[in-house]
């Protein structure tokens, strides 16, 4: 298990659940190609523009340019927060939304054999989701997003199938949050921080042995965090620190 850094994080949000995505790209068949073609090389669509501002930190601007094998990118992930398991409302849409557009994205990240960055993804299933709704719903996602991308080695069919390209990195979420919520939504239960380790662990072994093997290597500690502001400070530092330790040394 590994740690991700300086990488270019995108995120479809509520793009994947709420928009149509059959309208504006200029590829047939329609759809959100030109949406996220543009993250990899903007000036396609916006031309030449300096817009970074970072000349106002000290530091020399920089343009809009292609992204293409740019070593400074350590990798890019499909959105984040996936849930296709039937136990979320939108699960269709978004299965379908991956089954459409994953292939697209993963022949980009690697343009004309581009090794510099990982293409990755990974499901809403953290800590707190596991103290919330137990280990099989956690699980099930899990196995929900896994199924997604099976190794070509596991279609015992004859038939030919067409098959995703396995990301080259699944992640883990690992959010310390709430727990348990009253009916006006505030927190009423958090998580317990102490647990980040063990949580982590268990997340990251299913991830690596359900369904199909997933080496460490390719299982990381993607979004995560805590607004528990009420806790003892110490203890929310330890929260990062084991959960850093933890990816580092799993």
């Amino acid at each position: 298990m590994g740690i991700k850094s300086n990488f270019c994080a995108w995120f479809f949000s509520g793009y994947h659940v709420w928009v149509d995505d059959t309208f504006g790209s200029s590829i047939t068949p329609p759809g959100a190609y030109d949406f996220i073609h543009q993250f990899f090389d903007p000036s396609l669509y916006y031309g030449s523009v300096c817009t970074t501002k970072l000349e106002l930190v000290g530091l020399q601007n920089s343009c809009v340019r292609p992204y293409y094998n740019d070593s400074r990118v350590a990798g890019w992930y499909f959105g984040g927060e996936w849930c296709v398991s039937a136990q979320c409302p939108y699960y269709a849409k978004e299965q379908a939304f991956i089954n459409k557009y994953w292939d697209f994205f993963y022949s980009l990240v690697h343009w004309q054999g581009s090794q510099t960055g990982f293409a990755g993804i990974y499901p809403l299933a953290g800590p707190d989701l596991l103290a919330r709704v137990g280990e099989f719903a956690t699980q099930n996602r899990i196995d929900c997003l896994k199924q997604l991308f099976p190794p070509a080695s596991s279609n015992c069919s004859s038939e030919s199938v067409s098959l995703l390209n396995q990301p080259d990195i699944f992640g883990v979420e690992w959010y310390g949050n709430c727990v348990q919520e009253d009916p006006m939504g505030n927190c009423i239960t958090s998580y317990d921080l102490t647990h980040i380790s063990s949580d982590t662990i268990t997340l990251a072994n299913w991830m690596m042995n359900d369904i199909y093997p997933v080496p460490a290597n390719r299982i990381a500690l993607m979004e995560g965090g805590t607004y528990q502001v009420n806790a003892p400070s110490a203890v929310r530092q330890q929260f990062f620190t084991d959960a850093i330790d933890t990816a580092a040394s799993a």
